[in-house]
Parts: structure tokens; sequence; C-alpha cells
């Protein structure tokens, strides 16, 4: 039944509704993707009488040496000209975004926090795992100068975008809050849980766990996205027999019933004897 899959929890917030997804980005081998940014609650509500803002987060699973991730306005950007420069680029073809935007080098496990009104992007060589509030709106600013079937720069919505972008979200703010520390929060035999995360502020919990041996997790009345972010096999099992084990693999993603209460992950199959890392998401609707 749906209250047994969501959560009591979750349904007096979103009602019948799982607000978090999880897809991949894939720029492997390819370019940027678009300079974007997304919608915060209140203009979503006001313009789209949408539910949701859009607030995501960027898990690395692989990168390369030159992988990135596009995040936030530098310090000293004029907004107003930023703003003109997003349109003028529209016609010239041509975005100068060293001059405005940070750009992050990315690490295998770095994890990085995109609340909506952020500008941002996947850099090139990367695949990213994208955990989401999801909201359905994707404004572009800017897409690299790639030309859509008419010979023009591909079509943007600076008319949103511009009436969003959070100003405050700068460098500093950025480094600060926005790029995970990776803290280790609990450990234990063959095990260890790290704080994924960036801010008390998320409205999602991330959490990232290494371990050899099994490590025991509780639902807490909410569902959870469990993906497997190293190793090549771990078996979810419920201690008590309540549900029939089973196996997820590398990159493929387990969604938890709320009902399901405690169970186990542990090292499988061809990972059996190896050091494994799981990401465990959730909405977090604990007192802050």
């Amino acid at each position: 039944e749906p209250m047994g899959i969501i959560g009591f929890k979750q349904f007096s917030n979103y009602g019948y509704k799982a607000p978090v997804i999880a897809n991949y980005l894939d720029t492997w081998e390819g370019g940027n993707l678009s300079l974007q940014v997304h919608p915060v609650m209140s203009y979503c509500q006001e313009m789209f009488n949408a539910d949701f803002g859009h607030h995501e987060s960027y898990y690395m699973m692989d990168t390369m040496e030159d992988s990135s991730v596009y995040l936030g306005v530098k310090e000293d950007v004029d907004f107003d000209e930023m703003i003109s420069a997003f349109k003028e680029a529209q016609e010239t073809g041509e975005f100068d975004d060293t001059k405005y935007i940070n750009n992050f080098p990315m690490k295998k496990h770095d994890h990085i926090y995109v609340p909506g009104g952020t500008i941002h992007a996947s850099g090139k060589n990367t695949v990213v795992l994208e955990l989401d509030i999801f909201g359905l709106q994707t404004f572009k600013l800017w897409d690299w100068g790639r030309i859509d079937f008419d010979g023009k720069p591909r079509p943007i919505n600076i008319e949103h975008g511009e009436k969003v972008i959070q100003n405050e979200i700068r460098t500093e703010f950025v480094k600060k809050n926005l790029i995970s520390k990776r803290q280790e929060v609990a450990s234990g035999y063959g095990w260890r849980k790290e704080f994924s995360g960036t801010t008390e502020y998320e409205p999602f919990a991330v959490y990232r766990y290494f371990f050899d041996k099994t490590v025991f997790l509780e639902t807490n009345d909410v569902i959870h996205i469990i993906v497997l972010t190293e190793g090549e096999e771990a078996i979810i099992e419920s201690p008590n027999g309540d549900f029939e084990p089973f196996v997820i693999h590398y990159a493929e993603a387990a969604f938890i019933p709320a009902a399901v209460g405690q169970f186990t992950v542990k090292p499988y199959g061809k990972s059996a004897s190896e050091e494994c890392a799981i990401v465990d998401c959730y909405m977090d609707f604990s007192i802050k």
C-alpha cells in the first residue's frame, strides 16, 4: 500500500508523492552540459502552480583528470553584466564562462549540492549520480555555442532564468556550503559512515557507507534510495527474514519502502571480500 512505501512522515508533508529521484548524467568523452538554473519553490508555485522547487546534488561516480563542475557565480561579477552577456551570447555564440562562473575540479566520490537558484553544469568526462527533489523546470542559460537545426545557438530560458538566479550563491558560499567535506559521523566493525551532504538545510539527507562487513540501516518511516557506488555487487537483506534478499550491482539504485524498517547491506558475490560503498538518500524530516 502507498503509505507503507513512502511512510507517514513523507505523506504528512507531500501527500502521496515521493519527490526524491535518482538518475545519471553522462558526459564521458563528451562535452559540458548546458549552464542552467532551477527555480526555488516560491517561483514554481507562483509561475507554474507546481508543488516543488528543484534542488539536486551531483555525486561523482567516475571522473577523469579534467572532470569538473560549474557551480555558482564568481565573487566580483556584476549581476546585470552577466545577464547581458548571456543574452548577447544567443546572437554572438560567445560567452566567457571563465569570467563569470566558478569551475571546480572533481574526483570520484566527490559530492556537491545544487539548491534552486544556483547556476551550474556538469563538466565533460564525468559520470554523475544525480539525486533530486524533482521539479519540472530547468532554465538553460548557455549551451556552449552548440547549434540547433536552424543554425542558431540552441534556445535558452533567460526570461525565467534571470528571475530565479540567487545572487548570493557565489564562490565563498559555494566552497563553504555546497561542496561536501566528507566528514565521518559513525563507524563500527567493518564499516564507516560519512555525511555525504553539504549543509544542514538540504531538504534531503545523503550519507555514504564504506564497508567490507554487514551494515545495519533503518528506514525510520521514510522511503530510502540506496545506490552501490563502489564494488560490483552487494546484497540487501532483512535481519528478520521479512523480505526476500536481493542483489544490487554497481550503479544500480534500490528503493527501500518505509515499512521495511531495519535492513542490512553487505558485499556479495564478486565483491564478497572487497570494500564496497553505498549512498543512502532520503527526505530529512528531523528537527534541525
